[in-house]
């Protein structure tokens, strides 16, 4: 059974008289432990993708399977719960509370799921700091922090509730080549330890990376490729 499957999914935008097909029928399946590389130009669905992914949209039609159960039959408190204790999400932009320090940061989705208590919570966000390699960073507030050290923290904080599915949107758009590469380092370690992990990008070297690429073109998969990667 995949762990995600994408059935005829369509999504129509409405502007004003004018409807916007971002995507237009699409069908896949990821399995348990893939590195998935999306990749396509601008305005060819990648974002809508994501989003609807990650079940913080809805498809304007077909069926979406995530671990077997499908998301267009569950209301908004279990898509929050999925998106909590499934899902993973790693964004270009960071997306972190600036007044937080890197360990609090690390802590919210725990404490919005109800996940761990107390002490094991302040100890399950250093580990994973610790894991990213932000042992000495713990108690920085964003703007103390480098861009690839924000984006560790982004990691850490991705991983809090141990989902089984880590999503990335151009998560080394803002990031040097050096950091870049620590980060991509980062999901392929992750991925070797059983995540899957699935990443939007513009960046052709990163096609190099998973094991399956998945090129989206006006809305459309344009071609999909096995590469028998991932796991680096």
């Amino acid at each position: 059974m995949p762990v995600i499957e994408f059935r005829e999914i369509s999504k129509v935008y409405k502007m004003g008289d004018v409807q916007v097909h971002a995507l237009k029928n699409i069908s896949f399946s990821i399995e348990y432990g893939d590195y998935v590389i999306i990749m396509g130009p601008s305005g060819s669905g990648k974002s809508t993708l994501l989003q609807i992914l990650g079940c913080l949209d809805r498809p304007s039609g077909g069926e979406i399977s995530i671990d077997g159960t499908q998301t267009s039959k569950m209301n908004e408190d279990q898509l929050a719960k999925v998106r909590n204790h499934k899902i993973g999400f790693v964004f270009q932009g960071f997306n972190l509370l600036p007044k937080l320090t890197a360990l609090e940061n690390t802590m919210l989705p725990m404490i919005y799921g109800n996940v761990y208590k107390g002490k094991e919570r302040t100890e399950r966000a250093k580990e994973l700091l610790r894991d990213v390699g932000l042992n000495e960073r713990i108690n920085h507030r964003p703007n103390q922090l480098s861009g690839g050290q924000q984006q560790r923290v982004a990691i850490a904080r991705a991983l809090s509730n141990n989902p089984s599915i880590i999503l990335a949107d151009e998560p080394t758009g803002n990031l040097d080549t050096q950091s870049g590469k620590e980060i991509l380092e980062i999901f392929g370690r992750l991925n070797s330890l059983g995540k899957t992990v699935i990443i939007v990008t513009h960046d052709p070297d990163m096609a190099k990376k998973g094991n399956k690429l998945i090129r989206l073109r006006d809305g459309l998969i344009e071609k999909i490729e096995v590469t028998g990667v991932g796991n680096t």
